[in-house]
């Protein structure tokens, strides 16, 4: 990545339009974002990836969450990386790794099949399958009539359990008779 100097940069989309905003030296240019994909495409690894192109994890993460485009390209580039991580994989078992390895366009950062695994697991394969993420849960999309419905049940059993609490206070009290 090319090294930018620190100063005054104009920045399109502030909160309230176009900002100066000041750096430090480094920013976030369409060749850090090239350098940062094509690592993370290699590899399915965020914190490598990003460490390739200067930056942390936090700030591609960060980057992700606040535009659009990139999103959808950091997802096609975990897509490519899967699919280079299970060839990868397979690939040990009949040494096709070792050929992979002897092409320098490639540019595969060495890991362990452990490591593999676990970057294929975090990730959940093309189109970020989220029943191969580790078994998290997804929630199904509830209708508003549903939700609704839900609430107001909960809302009510806390009521009855204030109910039931208050009950029982009063009946632990003593009745002022002395």
């Amino acid at each position: 990545m090319a090294e930018q100097k620190a100063g005054l940069v104009l920045r399109a989309s502030g909160k309230d339009g176009p900002q100066r905003i000041r750096v430090k030296g480094k920013w976030w240019t369409p060749q850090s974002e090239g350098v940062f994909l094509d690592h993370l495409a290699a590899s399915c690894n965020v914190a490598w990836a990003a460490a390739q192109c200067g930056f942390s994890a936090v700030t591609v993460y960060n980057h992700r969450r606040t535009d659009a485009a990139f999103a959808q390209k950091w997802r096609e580039a975990l897509d490519e990386g899967y699919i280079r991580l299970e060839t990868e994989l397979l690939g040990t078992a009949t040494d096709y790794v070792e050929r992979l390895r002897e092409d320098p366009e490639l540019p595969l950062k060495h890991m362990s099949v452990r490591e593999a695994i676990s970057l294929l697991r975090r990730h959940g394969g093309p189109g970020g399958n989220p029943s191969a993420r580790g078994g998290r849960f997804q929630a199904r999309p509830r209708s508003l009539e549903e939700v609704r419905d839900s609430i107001l049940e909960k809302l009510e059993s806390i009521e009855a359990a204030r109910r039931a609490e208050a009950r029982g206070k009063t009946e632990d009290e003593p009745d002022g008779e002395a």
